[in-house]
């Protein structure tokens, strides 16, 4: 059974996917009221017809709560169904996350180009010079060892980002599920060229002192070409 993790879109007449509410991969009830009117909310005698303007509900069969959609949209509860960011994020990109996850419901090509522009900025918080985006993520791939998962992950962000935004390229408002995908990718990456050396810093830094300089003097004669051999250690 999929979790809230896995975070499958909710998608009009879909049976299953994360609900908006409760953050459960929950199955889902369909539901049309036919031929009702509604008065409108400014007091006209006029009103419309719940048939005509296609208005559906589904019901989420964890918790009970309804979701109203409109023309196939989601229109209510306003609730973004992006993946929150990483506890590691940086502070100064994660005002452009925030706004990316706002945006993604109404927008997921518009959400893409700014996870796109996220990417960006983060080259340059990880040391990149900031001047290219695919040469930064090359320079930190030969200079920083983020891995090739890392980089395919930041080339597949800055690919999408920017075909998102062109006619014909890649429609996301048709396939929500790579949509949403751009935001687990650039938490990854926050993952791995963060949290991760961050971990491993911590547990080094509480390593015996004599350990930890012999693995300096190894890392050094490694630097100069002379690798050698430490004495067996107790």
């Amino acid at each position: 059974m999929k979790s809230a993790a896995d975070d499958i879109t909710p998608r009009f007449l879909a049976t299953l996917f994360v609900c908006p509410h409760c953050r459960q991969f929950a199955r889902q009830t369909w539901g049309q009221v036919l031929g009702t009117y509604i008065p409108n909310t400014l007091g006209a005698t006029s009103s419309f017809d719940v048939t005509e303007d296609q208005i559906w509900l589904s019901k989420c069969d964890a918790c009970q709560e309804k979701l109203i959609w409109k023309c196939r949209e989601m229109v209510w509860p306003h609730v973004s169904v992006a993946p929150e960011a990483s506890a590691d994020f940086p502070d100064g990109l994660r005002a452009d996350y925030e706004e990316a996850r706002q945006i993604h419901n109404c927008s997921p090509r518009a959400s893409a180009a700014i996870l796109r522009l996220c990417l960006q900025k983060l080259c340059v918080h990880l040391g990149a010079s900031g001047d290219n985006i695919n040469n930064d993520i090359q320079h930190l791939y030969d200079e920083f060892g983020l891995g090739r998962r890392v980089r395919d992950s930041m080339d597949i962000l800055r690919v999408v980002g920017n075909n998102a935004v062109h006619p014909g390229e890649i429609n996301l408002d048709d396939n929500r599920e790579i949509s949403i995908g751009l935001f687990r990718i650039i938490n990854f990456v926050i993952d791995k060229a963060i949290s991760e050396p961050a971990h491993v810093d911590s547990i080094f830094a509480q390593l015996p002192e004599n350990a930890r300089e012999a693995i300096e003097r190894r890392e050094a004669r490694a630097a100069a070409g002379r690798p050698q051999l430490e004495p067996p250690s107790s």
